[in-house]
């Protein structure tokens, strides 16, 4: 196992919420995120059985001799089959996610990404928030950051439960924190 198991599957779960929240279809979601990585791990071993040359001589169903791959391709895939087969199947059969699981999980990711944008910001990095980089220049990275995520969940905790897409909205800004965590994390390992 390495991170990059555990990536694709948040990629593919991402894939799914998205898709879940639009058309309420949690299959579809899941499909959409484990057919990805199909298609990714299907590729990269064509790729190597050319040996990174072209792929357009070999038969259509080479890439998918899943016997065949490594390891890691196999984890590359698997992890994303069983993490949006256990989303669909928990939907199916009625489990619910309300807003304070998924508040928390708000919470939590807005914790790691103060600790995450601290860190690329000691190593040189960025901040690419305008409105953020102003605060931080004006009152320092933490005071801006912690200040900044703690008015925005209180406002979140006041406002937001008592409305009919509250879960919705709390599920979207999740996506959108664990994208913005996921970047921070690859810039603060140096994978990006």
């Amino acid at each position: 196992m390495n991170p990059s198991n555990f990536e694709h599957a948040a990629f593919a779960l991402l894939m799914q919420i998205a898709i879940g929240l639009v058309t309420g279809n949690w299959w579809v979601g899941a499909a959409a995120g484990a057919f990805f990585f199909l298609g990714r791990e299907h590729a990269q071993f064509e790729k190597k059985l050319t040996n990174g040359g072209p792929v357009g001589n070999l038969n259509p169903f080479a890439g998918f001799q899943f016997w065949k791959w490594n390891l890691d391709s196999q984890l590359d895939l698997v992890f994303p089959v069983v993490a949006t087969l256990a989303v669909a199947i928990a939907y199916e059969i009625g489990v619910q996610v309300t807003f304070y699981p998924l508040f928390a999980l708000l919470v939590v990711l807005n914790i790691l990404d103060v600790i995450l944008t601290v860190r690329v910001l000691d190593k040189g990095g960025r901040e690419l928030n305008p409105v953020m980089a102003a605060a931080m220049r004006a009152i320092g990275v933490k005071p801006a950051l912690i200040l900044f995520k703690a008015a925005v969940l209180i406002a979140g905790w006041n406002f937001l439960p008592g409305s009919a897409f509250s879960s919705h909205i709390v599920a979207g800004l999740c996506l959108l924190y664990a994208f913005v965590v996921w970047n921070n994390w690859r810039h603060d390992t140096g994978r990006a």
